[in-house]
């Protein structure tokens, strides 16, 4: 569930990059996610396929005892109005934590939100489409009526 709504994994999504040939490609999903990432890019796609790429800065972090939190900030506003930020955003700030489940067939990624921003979103259970390119982890909602792209990549510095 997402705001109330009931949350579909996309019947196709596009997994292209889990074939990468690294040597973590040996490593299960849940133990790769382990650790922090930086936020390298995030866009959304609006409903007329405008693509708006999104000026923020972010981390994602999970750990071995399956707690997770992100935190997103927004640099600069964007001309165009984004459907996401009603949901997600507090003042260009985007952050929750709680604990997460990685189903490995649907190549899935569930945030269980303990605690937000967002008020909305506590107790909700927020579905992430994951895959890898080496050291880069791509995430996308699995609930169909949200369309952003953010990508990561692995912080090797904590």
């Amino acid at each position: 569930m997402v705001g109330g709504q009931e949350t579909r994994v996309n019947p196709q999504p596009d997994f292209t990059a889990v074939t990468s040939q690294s040597p973590s490609s040996e490593l299960n999903a849940r133990e790769r996610l382990i650790g922090s990432w930086k936020q390298v890019s995030d866009q959304e796609t609006l409903s007329d396929g405008t693509v708006v790429p999104l000026d923020e800065v972010g981390l994602l972090t999970y750990d071995r005892t399956g707690h997770m939190s992100g935190q997103a900030m927004r640099r600069s506003e964007p001309k165009q109005r984004i459907p996401s930020d009603s949901t997600y955003q507090s003042n260009g700030y985007d952050a929750y934590f709680g604990t997460f489940t990685v189903d490995e067939e649907k190549h899935t990624v569930t945030h269980h939100v303990e605690g937000s921003v967002a008020r909305q979103l506590v107790g909700k259970d927020l579905v992430r489409s994951y895959s890898f390119d080496n050291d880069r982890l791509i995430m996308k909602p699995a609930n169909a009526d949200e369309h952003w792209t953010v990508v990561f990549e692995k912080d090797r510095t904590y």
